[in-house]
């Protein structure tokens, strides 16, 4: 009884200390220094929102992605654009990294929404970002949350290939801008909306 009651008890404090994928709440400061402490690494930086529908749709897309070049090198971080008062956004954002088990860093910027946006280089929700391992940034793939000019899973694959390539920033750069944009909204074939939010 004593085991079954320790093991118990083991099992339940184990449970408790485990959070899961965490959003960090952090000064413009902080968010530059997790940016710099990954130089040496190309860096993918996905920009979303909860309230951004298509951002949400996404955000499997970027779990997957960061599962499959992380290994080959490219770090990966997410960037959440919410007022720092709005409770039930952050909430949802946190409940669905957790759910998508999405095991990289996420932050949100302890700033209003425009000044976040200017500090990680995006108009708006969707985008990502992209860095060479030198820091210097690439390009950054904007979407649209109001038209059909989406963020497509193809051309994201397309820019994460071009900067997992072991390549020097220029070429990296060359590269990158001649990716082409997949602009119609027929070719955005995968709309995973995550249940819950």
């Amino acid at each position: 009884m004593a085991r079954a009651l320790a093991l118990t008890l083991v099992l339940l404090l184990a449970g408790c200390s485990w959070t899961g994928p965490r959003i960090r709440a952090v000064e413009p400061a902080e968010w530059e220094a997790a940016l710099a402490e990954l130089r040496g690494s190309p860096v993918a930086v996905f920009v979303w929102a909860a309230w951004s529908r298509s951002s949400v749709e996404l955000l499997p897309t970027i779990v997957e992605l960061q599962r499959e070049f992380e290994p080959r090198g490219v770090q990966f971080l997410t960037v959440c654009l919410h007022d720092p008062e709005d409770d039930s956004a952050n909430d949802a954002a946190r409940r669905l990294v957790r759910r998508l088990d999405a095991r990289f860093p996420h932050y949100r910027l302890k700033v209003d929404y425009l000044t976040a946006a200017e500090l990680v280089g995006a108009a708006s929700p969707p985008a990502l970002a992209l860095f060479c391992a030198d820091g210097s940034r690439v390009r950054t793939l904007q979407g649209e949350e109001e038209s059909d000019a989406r963020l497509a899973p193809a051309d994201i694959s397309d820019a994460l290939e071009a900067l997992a390539e072991p390549r020097g920033a220029a070429d990296a750069a060359g590269i990158m801008t001649d990716i082409p944009r997949r602009e119609e909204a027929a070719q955005w074939t995968e709309t995973r909306s995550p249940a819950g939010l």
